[in-house]
């Protein structure tokens, strides 16, 4: 049985205060991240929400409601941690998964959205709003594993060809020749290069389980983002499509640990959390994208410090891992509590 290093029994250690009056305390503190969110105070329920979770960091529901609140947002890949964090606490909690797809949804990763609205049914067969977004993402053919995995291959032999990416990834294998200079020539390449490796990057997990293909393309992807990034941060940090970069290697920071087999050593995750360390602490690096860069960095860590999977055994040549467009009603408007009704404008509660 697997668990979530959240849960209070397992903290090593002493804990200090009283365990019971902790969960109170995180509880009160969830109840008044819900009132916040009922006056339209998003800002304050957050601040509520998060100091529930560090005082209890196993209540389920207070991640649940802090995705709702990143949804609004438009922090659509904090969003998408909150809600894994949620479904990791309680795997049975239908909502969790609701908010998970309408993240993958709104980071384009529909397949990956079909995948959770489907296992938020399994787990919530009675859930309206589940139902109405499976069907929605369901209708699509490109959200079906093998679907949305033709996408990524016919967009890679319809623009790799003009992009010269053979050559490019010649100039990327030489960090020596990756400078300042060399990037602001070469600034429309690189940027047309970089919105490639970033559709790559962003291509549901589902198709990366399935597809080796895309599994040697999606290595070859983050090594040559973060070699980039790495090598010339300052200058790259400037590129046009930096930020979409950005953004694509914290996807590679998420899933790229539960690729299987290649990625048994988290190689690919740790490549691209690399780059993005490099990139934060850069000095002369744009500031919105350094800034971007150290807090999916952060997120990215905290990830593996509450991922309770063990390693792989690589000497059995096998590991194991877990993980996990839409339109303008997408954001979901219920949280969690049972003392209000369950409609748009309420929150769920067990």
């Amino acid at each position: 049985m697997r668990h979530s290093v959240l849960e209070a029994g397992l903290y090593p250690g002493t804990r200090p205060g009283s365990a019971a009056a902790e969960r109170e305390a995180g509880e009160a503190m969830r109840l008044r991240g819900n009132e916040k969110y009922y006056a339209h105070d998003v800002e304050g329920a957050l601040v509520a929400y998060s100091r529930c979770l560090g005082a209890d960091p196993s209540n389920y529901l207070a991640y649940g409601n802090r995705s709702a609140c990143w949804l609004r947002r438009e922090r659509y890949e904090e969003a998408l941690d909150d809600a894994l964090r949620c479904v990791a606490l309680n795997p049975r909690y239908g909502r969790g998964y609701l908010r998970r797809g309408l993240a993958e949804c709104k980071l384009g990763r529909t397949a990956d959205a079909r995948l959770s609205f489907e296992l938020g049914l399994r787990a919530d067969p009675n859930e309206t709003r589940l139902r109405e977004e499976h069907r929605k993402v369901a209708s699509r053919s490109e959200t079906s594993a093998a679907g949305a995995a033709r996408a990524v291959m016919l967009r890679t032999v319809l623009f790799s060809p003009a992009l010269d990416v053979e050559g490019l990834f010649e100039l990327l294998r030489d960090p020596d020749r990756i400078t300042a200079d060399a990037v602001e020539r070469r600034a429309p390449q690189l940027d047309a290069l970089l919105e490639y490796l970033a559709r790559t990057l962003e291509c549901d997990l589902v198709v990366l389980k399935t597809s080796p293909p895309l599994r040697e393309a999606y290595d070859r992807a983050t090594f040559a983002c973060g070699q980039l990034l790495s090598s010339a941060p300052g200058a790259s940090s400037r590129l046009k499509n930096a930020k979409r970069v950005v953004g694509a290697l914290r996807h590679a920071m998420r899933c790229g640990w539960q690729m299987e087999p290649r990625a048994k050593s988290h190689g690919v995750s740790k490549f691209a959390a690399n780059a993005l360390a490099i990139l934060a602490c850069a000095r002369d690096a744009d500031d919105d994208v350094r800034r971007l860069a150290t807090r999916h960095l952060l997120h990215g860590m905290l990830d593996w410090l509450l991922d309770a999977t063990p390693e792989p055994d690589l000497s059995h040549g096998h590991g194991h891992g877990h993980g996990s467009g839409g339109e303008d009603d997408d954001d979901d408007d219920v949280l969690d509590d049972d003392t209000l009704d369950d409609d748009d404008d309420a929150l769920d509660d067990d």
